[in-house]
């Protein structure tokens, strides 16, 4: 680990996509990391654009840091406020003077609600811009995608009078390096969710976690009550079974 931990600045620039609908009025916040530790958590409220975030728009963002070193991974988010806040996010590019070359954190991904996988928040592993700008976007998603891990997560609801619920249900994960922030479990192989003593499975998938998962905690909008009797995570990539049960 480097041992000069000196401040430096950083140009952010997220790349909105062209999609109908593509562009957030909501807040968005952003999480560096790398070799030498993280940012914090920061807004991306201040760039030369009176509008930021819209369809097509490219914004720039200046934030002060201690020199994190090698960019590994960033967490970007919205906070889901404003009259339209689904946004689809082709990718962040971050710079600065202590880096070899520009990072790209392609993403390719609605962070909204009501679209995809209803996740609000991504976790994105970074490449060189030099790859970036060589590769097809295809090979890049699923060089992506290799170095994640699937996490196929089965929640049962327990075997009582009112134990499901129509609330929606959200997750977060956390590992010996990492968490997830918070996950909408919202795509099921049901078509109703959480009904009494149903299995319902969602597949994610989770980049910086480590190898140890610790503890995750679950809950819900309190639109209902909710008894969960089991949650199971299995990783697809390790082979590892994690068992959680709630009584």
């Amino acid at each position: 680990m480097k041992t000069n931990l000196s401040e430096v600045e950083y140009d952010i620039t997220t790349v909105t996509g062209t999609e109908r609908g593509s562009g957030t009025d909501a807040k968005v916040f952003i999480i560096l990391t790398g070799e030498n530790g993280d940012s914090g958590e920061r807004a991306l409220d201040q760039s030369e654009r009176f509008n930021l975030f819209e369809s097509g728009n490219e914004d720039t963002f200046k934030i002060k840091s201690i020199d994190l070193g090698p960019l590994k991974t960033i967490k970007i988010r919205h906070d889901n406020s404003g009259l339209k806040a689904g946004w689809y996010l082709d990718h962040v590019k971050v710079s600065c003077p202590t880096l070899e070359q520009p990072m790209v954190f392609p993403c390719k991904k609605w962070l909204a609600k009501d679209e995809d996988d209803g996740q609000i928040q991504r976790s994105l592993m970074g490449i060189p811009a030099s790859e970036w700008q060589n590769k097809r976007r295809d090979s890049i998603a699923l060089e992506q995608k290799a170095a994640g891990e699937t996490y196929l997560i089965k929640v049962r609801t327990g075997d009582v009078r009112g134990a499901g619920t129509d609330a929606n249900v959200y997750l977060q994960l956390f590992g010996n390096q990492d968490d997830t922030g918070i996950i909408q479990l919202k795509s099921s192989n049901n078509r109703n969710k959480w009904e009494r003593a149903q299995v319902d499975e969602f597949s994610f998938d989770f980049i910086g976690l480590g190898d140890d998962l610790k503890k995750l905690r679950i809950g819900h909008d309190n639109k209902a009550g909710f008894q969960i009797v089991a949650c199971i995570l299995f990783c697809r990539c390790t082979v590892d079974v994690y068992r959680i049960i709630y009584i």
